[in-house]
């Protein structure tokens, strides 16, 4: 794998989570498919736009349901893949689920992102050294 496919893989990181029994696969989004959950949030009021946000994030993010795959091919999910995941289920999770799930969203791009600093400051120290 070449330095520009190892970059691409950091947008395809994912670990699985389980909320009450049933198995979850997320993946980070990469700036893409970010910015489109971005664009497809809107709400009224702040809270509803907030919850609306995760709910766009994670149609995009959620892989996986009790192992079983959510979308054909997951690098580039169609957006009526997209669509069929929030109406059918993410839109009828109590809003602490999509709490829930976002916050393990969160956790595991932070996690990636942490190993990019880490990554590009040894890359620097050793360009000084």
């Amino acid at each position: 794998m070449n330095s520009l496919e190892q970059l691409f893989a950091f947008g395809y990181a994912s670990d699985t989570f389980d909320i009450m029994g049933v198995k979850f696969t997320l993946t980070v989004l990469d700036a893409k498919r970010l910015t489109d959950a971005l664009n497809s949030s809107n709400g009224d009021n702040p809270s509803a736009q907030l919850l609306d946000y995760k709910q766009h994030v994670l149609a995009r993010a959620i892989t996986a349901i009790n192992g079983q795959s959510q979308f054909k091919n997951q690098q580039e999910p169609t957006a009526e893949e997209i669509n069929n995941l929030l109406n059918n289920v993410i839109n009828k999770f109590h809003y602490s689920i999509v709490n829930a799930l976002f916050d393990n969203y969160e956790k595991l791009d932070i996690s990636i992102n942490n190993s990019v600093e880490d990554d590009v400051k040894k890359s620097q120290s050793s360009r000084g050294a």
